[in-house]
């Protein structure tokens, strides 16, 4: 009598009474889905890991407060009256994507289109590069340095935490050069849905 599991992600627009409401997106426009919040329902945040559902509310709370746009996925049941009930719920890390201007040792410069972004590069970062896979911070470093010095762009996409005004870095991505924009903005789309599947499928089966 195993009950099926769906993954609803989307903009966070309120969470009030334990009910968390999700902005969702279609090709025919949008749709906003009730989510309900039981004891049994598990958290997690960006660089938290598991957390109470207090530590959780007051994480949306403060960002919706400070007009943050957040995230987020969950592993949900519906009944049949069309009842949502999570299992479990997750704030997917912002991603951000422009042209790396400088890496430091605690900070990486990107200029976006819309302006610079200072963010915070910790020990718990992780940095990939097409055609060598995950890389230290120092080979990032040297990449950076490399291609800088041979006049090269270096494109990004970041997965980043916000919190108390502070944006850290938890994944860095290099792009492939000289991408078309349409190519590189799809590739990002496709990195979004990747990670939304891959945290979906890590919450666990339903029982």
């Amino acid at each position: 009598n195993a009950k099926p599991y769906r993954g609803y992600a989307g903009k966070i627009t309120s969470l009030e009474d334990a009910v968390l409401t999700l902005e969702r997106r279609g090709k025919e426009g949008g749709w906003t889905v009730d989510i309900d919040l039981t004891e049994e329902t598990k958290y997690r945040l960006p660089g938290a890991g598991e957390v109470t559902a207090q530590e959780f509310e007051t994480y949306v709370t403060d960002a919706l407060a400070a007009e943050r746009t957040i995230r987020a996925v969950t592993k949900a049941v519906k009944a049949e009256d069309g009842t949502i009930t999570a299992e479990a719920a997750r704030i997917i890390p912002k991603l951000v994507a422009g042209k790396v201007t400088s890496v430091a040792d605690a900070e990486l410069i990107l200029e976006t289109k819309d302006s610079a972004v200072a963010i915070a590069l910790t020990e718990e970062t992780r940095y990939g590069i097409p055609g060598q896979g995950q890389v230290t911070a120092t080979e990032f470093t040297e990449y950076f340095d490399e291609a800088t010095a041979d006049d090269k762009v270096v494109k990004t996409a970041v997965r980043v935490n916000e919190e108390d005004g502070t944006v850290t870095a938890l994944g860095i991505k290099v792009l492939r050069a000289n991408g078309p924009k349409k190519k590189v903005m799809r590739f990002i789309q496709r990195l979004r849905n990747r990670r939304v599947n891959r945290i979906v499928d890590g919450m666990g089966e339903a029982k």
